[in-house]
């Protein structure tokens, strides 16, 4: 009874700290008084994209198969705004923070 009873509580406590308000609050306050953590989420998900384009890029070339016009310009397009976005950021203003909140959004 015991070995199923705790873990079930266990589990049922960290669900209602997740989705718990004061977690949410809580987390945005760690990203607005850190924004290196924030440049870490922001930096985790680019390489995210990044790895998701390359590996397309990876399996076409791979199968012998050609790129079409559009492919080419979504990674042109692709570049490009992660070469701006990177330009364009510092650690202290709100850039990485624009862009966590467009994740949310999305």
């Amino acid at each position: 009874m015991v070995f199923v009873g705790i873990p079930i509580l266990v589990f049922i406590g960290y669900v209602h700290f997740r989705r718990s308000p004061a977690y949410t609050s809580e987390a945005g306050v760690i990203f607005t008084s850190n924004p290196y953590q924030a440049r870490n989420l922001v930096d985790g998900e680019l390489n995210l994209r990044l790895n998701q384009a390359l590996l397309k890029i990876i399996v076409k070339l791979s199968q012998n198969e050609k790129f079409e016009s559009h492919e080419i310009e979504e990674i042109t397009s692709m570049q490009k705004e992660v070469e701006k976005y990177n330009a364009e950021r510092t650690l202290w203003n709100k850039k990485d923070f624009d862009f966590i909140h467009k994740l949310e959004k999305s």
